[in-house]
């Protein structure tokens, strides 16, 4: 990945912090590629990957933000000593 951006206002002025996202070009698909971290208080970051045709980059950027936060609070739930992450690749479509 080539660019980093740090979040502050969450998705779209939704008020959720994140503490990293990330997010570029595949090196040999052209492909984006978003990765969010969403907390790491309790542990590292645990979270997937997903591959998906996403309308916009704006909308696979939301996604790992939202899925992120979700695996945030998955992971506290099932007593995991982990915060979240997620990723996401947004493919062509068609």
């Amino acid at each position: 990945m080539n660019r980093t951006a740090t979040v502050e206002h969450g998705m779209r002025g939704q008020g959720i912090e994140h503490e990293d996202v990330r997010f570029g070009r595949g090196r040999r698909s052209g492909l984006l590629i978003a990765v969010a971290v969403h907390d790491t208080t309790i542990g590292p970051a645990l979270g997937g990957c997903r591959l998906w045709g996403y309308a916009s980059a704006g909308d696979a950027i939301d996604d790992a933000l939202r899925l992120s936060r979700g695996m945030t609070f998955k992971n506290a739930l099932a007593g995991l000593p982990s915060g979240g992450r997620q990723g996401g690749d947004r493919s062509r479509r068609g």
